[in-house]
């Protein structure tokens, strides 16, 4: 049997989505420095135990424990493929003894987890998959039940005039091109719906490798719900802006702020 010639295997299908979304979306180490920062600002010590809601992929667990011998993560989604593309790809990176501090959580985010830990995130908007307040409301409790008393949950949140606009944003990343697009804004419910392509230098793509299907929650309506929930400080660090309006990364506490056409922003709480 003759074998397959590979330069007439266009480049899409040589690759592996999730690990063009790590590379196109995720920046994990970005939000350790920022979470940690904060915390021991509030606390005057360094968290050790994360949990991951949402892990998908798990790639912040495994970075995590990587940033010192007593870090412990609990990676949680509900797909247990996902944690099995880790632990046959992220997990390459780890030591023996690293691999054994990363613990998979086959489940649901809304369930009260123990070990209680000094960190969750919920990073990449990913409970925007929550359209309704009272299922947001129970992730919130069930994410503080999570925590220590000394503890913080960490979200992060995107919006602005662009946010409601339908179109297609282009970013150059490696040797591909990565693509946001947005479909037109549901202004009663305020959902949306969101895909990500990949496109190559051989001009194949990969349409619709992730599609989301989210209600775009405003601040006010995240502060207000964390704090039904039972935190006690809910902070806002909106990203400043350089000269050429782009973001920064500089997120600073915020108690009022203009509407611009596009932020992101790191919401914190505090039980």
């Amino acid at each position: 049997m003759l074998e397959p010639d590979n330069r007439l295997i266009d480049e899409a299908a040589r690759v592996d989505r999730h690990d063009l979304y790590q590379r196109a979306v995720q920046c994990p180490d970005a939000d350790f420095d920022f979470a940690e920062a904060v915390f021991k600002r509030r606390y005057r010590r360094t968290p050790q135990d994360l949990r991951e809601d949402f892990s998908g992929t798990s790639l912040a667990s495994c970075l995590w424990v990587q940033r010192g011998p007593r870090r412990r993560a609990w990676a949680v989604d509900l797909e247990p493929a996902l944690h099995d593309w880790c632990k046959d790809n992220n997990f390459t990176c780890l030591t023996q003894a690293q691999r054994q501090r990363v613990t998979f959580v086959n489940g649901d985010v809304l369930r009260r987890r123990r070990p209680k830990v000094d960190l969750v995130l919920a990073q990449n908007f990913s409970f925007c998959a929550f359209k309704t307040r009272d299922v947001l409301g129970r992730y919130f409790c069930a994410a503080r039940a999570g925590l220590r008393s000394q503890g913080m949950l960490v979200l992060d949140m995107y919006g602005g005039f662009d946010s409601m606009r339908p179109g297609v944003d282009e970013s150059s990343i490696d040797a591909f091109t990565y693509h946001w697009e947005q479909e037109p804004l549901d202004t009663i419910s305020n959902q949306i719906k969101c895909h990500i392509h990949f496109g190559f230098d051989d001009d194949s793509r990969i349409e619709r490798a992730f599609s989301y299907d989210w209600r775009l929650w405003s601040l006010v309506e995240l502060r207000e719900l964390l704090l039904e929930a039972g935190f006690g400080v809910v902070g806002v660090y909106l990203e400043g802006v350089d000269e050429d309006g782009a973001g920064d990364g500089d997120f600073r506490l915020c108690q009022v702020a203009p509407e611009r056409d596009n932020w992101i922003a790191y919401v914190v709480a505090f039980p």
